[in-house]
């Protein structure tokens, strides 16, 4: 089969797909070659003929020029206002554009063309005139805790603490609480034209969370971790699965309230520290525990306990735990690491759930 007229085609298949189209070879031919499979020959000539490219193994490319531009010319306008479409809004966006194709110039398979969740990645590293980045987001609440009259006093705080216990490292524990988003609609993702900075995010309303609770010394020993699921009834086969590496409450709220708090400190926090000290055998030794600024620590009967079991707690100012709170560049993160794969076992929990606020 010739094929030297046509080497300014670089993919194989289409140049194979060419020469068939043109009449100087018969399909019976390009499949003698075993290099290509009929099925693949017959995609790659129908898709020539419907003026797109032959794409990979012969798949027609979704979309044709004037749906790129499309494509291209929203991202832009985007961008443009401050804007970007994360995953979610690309998948609207592209099946948009399928729908509002004319069903008379292509057949029924076409028509049933439904985007699926990983296609807009796809698209993009295919299309150099397209980026994917994730943003960084600007906080003016912490851009102004973020100075040293305001973080001076907290560290002073903390020296004269240390200065004046010595705590130890295994007894100087640190709790953090991730927030869950239990939807695939929002995504820190965002997709924007190559040549201008991605924009804003737009965050969907009312979206399902959950909130995972850990705690650990500074020495890398954790306590049990907690999820707050926002419904009451959970399966229990997933339960079990879960039972191992962390607890699941089944809670009308998906976040930290005065009454889980209590709870958390009761079943988890005290007798995780106390169990700690027992095995290190230093039941004299105080303990130094750093929390969230929140108002459901807001009791004094539980902080009289802390008192009591020889707890210090200090809380963050607000706004500053990307400042003050070290754990989340150490411990925190390899124990988040760890626990990824079980916190995407969750997602399967709303499919289950019953009882959802």
């Amino acid at each position: 089969m010739r094929s030297f007229q046509y080497r300014h085609i670089e993919s194989r298949l289409e140049r194979v797909a060419t020469i068939i189209s043109n009449g100087e070879a018969r399909v019976a031919d390009a499949e003698n070659m075993k290099e290509f499979t009929r099925s693949a020959i017959d995609r790659a000539v129908a898709a020539l003929e419907k003026g797109r490219k032959a794409g990979k193994n012969g798949r027609p490319e979704l979309f044709n020029k004037e749906e790129k531009e499309t494509i291209f010319g929203v991202l832009k306008n985007e961008c443009e206002s401050g804007t970007s479409y994360n995953a979610a809004q690309m998948r609207k966006l592209m099946n948009t554009v399928i729908n509002d194709r004319k069903k008379d110039d292509f057949d029924e398979e076409d028509e049933e063309v439904n985007i699926s969740k990983a296609y807009p990645y796809q698209y993009t590293k295919r299309n150099p005139d397209l980026k994917a980045s994730h943003p960084r987001n600007v906080d003016i609440q912490r851009l102004s805790a973020s100075n040293q009259q305001t973080l001076l006093p907290f560290f002073t705080l903390l020296q004269n603490l240390h200065d004046q216990h010595h705590y130890s490292n295994s007894l100087i524990f640190n709790i953090d609480e991730s927030s869950l988003r239990l939807s695939d609609s929002f995504s820190s993702l965002v997709f924007h034209p190559s040549d201008m900075p991605a924009g804003f995010s737009k965050t969907p309303m009312n979206i399902p969370n959950a909130t995972l609770v850990v705690a650990a010394a500074a020495d890398g020993y954790s306590l049990k971790s907690v999820v707050l699921w926002p419904c009451w009834k959970l399966p229990d086969e997933l339960r079990l699965v879960l039972s191992s590496q962390l607890d699941v409450w089944g809670e009308n709220e998906g976040w930290m309230t005065e009454t889980l708090f209590l709870k958390y400190a009761e079943e988890v926090l005290l007798p995780g520290i106390t169990q700690r000290r027992e095995t290190l055998k230093k039941n004299d030794e105080r303990c130094l525990l750093l929390l969230y600024s929140h108002s459901s620590r807001a009791q004094p009967d539980l902080w009289k306990k802390f008192a009591d079991s020889s707890i210090d707690v200090v809380t963050f100012l607000p706004h500053t735990t990307h400042i003050a709170q070290p754990f989340d560049r150490g411990v925190f993160a390899v124990l988040k690491k760890q626990l990824m794969p079980i916190t995407k076992l969750l997602l399967l929990l709303l499919l289950f759930c019953d009882d959802k606020r």
